[in-house]
């Protein structure tokens, strides 16, 4: 396949601009709803110790996600180095803000895998174990929640939220379980499935649906490395994935201690939870406006009115704005790079 068809630097900084878009517009929002003479408040009463702990952190998070990629990796692949898993994870988090419901950020990650040297079959099964090892973590969340989520925050809408969240994702680690053990099931299932919808009558003989498939057996032997062989690989990019969303959940109370506010540490925790869970479904390019807004909202529980505006903009700085940024800059080069090279 032609890198052009995959994705070009035009396109992605069209979805750049409608994150950088979204975002101020959520941003906007919040300091509309608040009041703004007291956010620029919080704003001058900052202490700096607790931003540079909440930047330290945020670098930690771009490690600890080059760290996890290179531990899949290597299993299948060891000539891998960490600058180039290090790369790949930034690129997957620039793309996935980018393009809607962070449908890119994985693709990204196999791209940058794939442009240093690794196999594309290798990469993308590294790929996709690293996205089950959140998705691992994402279910022990929603569970969580469900029976212990006692907290201000948790009204019956999220709770519901938290089980269906809980029903995708188990969906989803079933389906891929299925996919690997028994490729010619879910083959014929999901073609008997698609087969009884009306609008989705004629996918099943689609050339592409089809290239889907074959390509679920050719990764079933390299799959099967990490399930017979590679058990203490997988259940380390658990601990790794857990590590890392822990480590962002942090971020927020650090961000709220270095605006002088004294929140209780598990709420904080838990409604940090909740707001990844709903981002996950949220189908703007990064979750922007929608994470902005919602996050606002929901710390709103346990936080002052006049310290939302403010909150949230820190907050999406040190979780998402700056590896926006640095993500951006590796990507855009490999990019313009495949651009300016004529079709192979």
């Amino acid at each position: 396949m032609s890198d052009r068809k995959w994705m070009s630097s035009r396109t992605a900084i069209r979805g750049l601009k409608w994150f950088i878009v979204l975002s101020i517009a959520g941003l906007l929002l919040n300091f509309f709803l608040t009041s703004f003479t007291e956010s620029i408040r919080h704003l001058t009463q900052l202490n700096p110790s607790f931003l540079i702990v909440a930047l330290a952190l945020n670098m930690l998070d771009w490690l600890l996600g080059g760290t996890r990629l290179l531990v899949l990796a290597t299993q299948i692949f060891p000539q891998i180095e960490f600058k180039t898993c290090f790369k790949s994870n930034l690129s997957n988090v620039f793309l996935g803000a980018v393009t809607p419901a962070q449908t890119g950020g994985g693709a990204a990650q196999i791209y940058v895998l794939y442009k240093n040297g690794m196999p594309f079959a290798e990469a993308t099964v590294a790929s996709i174990i690293s996205f089950l090892g959140s998705i691992f973590f994402l279910i022990s969340c929603a569970l969580y929640l469900i029976f212990f989520g006692h907290v201000p925050a948790m009204n019956p809408s999220l709770l519901l939220l938290s089980r269906v969240t809980l029903l995708v994702f188990s969906a989803v680690i079933l389906l891929f379980t299925v996919a690997v053990v028994k490729p010619q099931t879910f083959e014929n299932s999901t073609k008997r499935f698609l087969s009884i919808i009306p609008i989705l009558k004629k996918l099943p003989e689609s050339r592409k649906l089809q290239s889907f498939f074959d390509s679920i057996k050719k990764y079933q032997d390299i799959m099967k490395i990490y399930v017979l062989k590679g058990k203490l690989v997988l259940l380390a990019a658990f601990l790794l994935s857990s590590i890392t969303y822990l480590n962002k959940f942090f971020i927020a109370y650090i961000v709220l201690k270095g605006m002088g506010l004294d929140v209780p540490f598990i709420q904080t925790i838990f409604i940090q939870m909740i707001l990844f869970l709903i981002f996950y479904f949220s189908p703007t390019p990064g979750a922007s406006g929608v994470a902005e807004l919602s996050s606002a909202r929901l710390m709103g529980k346990i936080i002052p009115k006049s310290s939302q505006a403010v909150f949230a903009m820190l907050w999406r700085t040190f979780t998402l704005y700056i590896g926006v940024g640095v993500g951006g800059v590796i990507m855009l080069r490999y990019l313009l790079t495949q651009d300016s090279s004529p079709d192979k």
